[in-house]
């Protein structure tokens, strides 16, 4: 069963302190955070650090950007823009 699916049914099931579903509750919410956490961890290891910056892409995409100019349409005018 997927971890939100025996998570609500094992913390509905009766007072928490006689809850037989404590393991069941505590193994599916660290499953899930364990993958976060290292998918966190190598995210920044394999991408963010030492990446740098390309400033000529930045303004290439920046100045062919469409998104710009939707913005702008109210100012310029729809016919300026398209």
């Amino acid at each position: 069963m997927a971890p939100n699916l025996t998570v609500g049914p094992g913390g509905a099931g009766g007072h928490p302190e006689k809850n037989v579903y404590k393991h069941l509750i505590i193994n599916n919410i660290h499953s899930p955070l364990t993958l976060i956490i290292d998918s966190c961890s190598h995210f920044r290891t394999c991408l963010v650090e030492g990446s740098q910056p390309s400033g000529k892409k930045i303004a290439e995409l920046a100045n062919n950007s469409t998104l710009l100019v939707t913005a702008l349409s109210p100012v310029i005018g729809c016919d300026n823009a398209s």
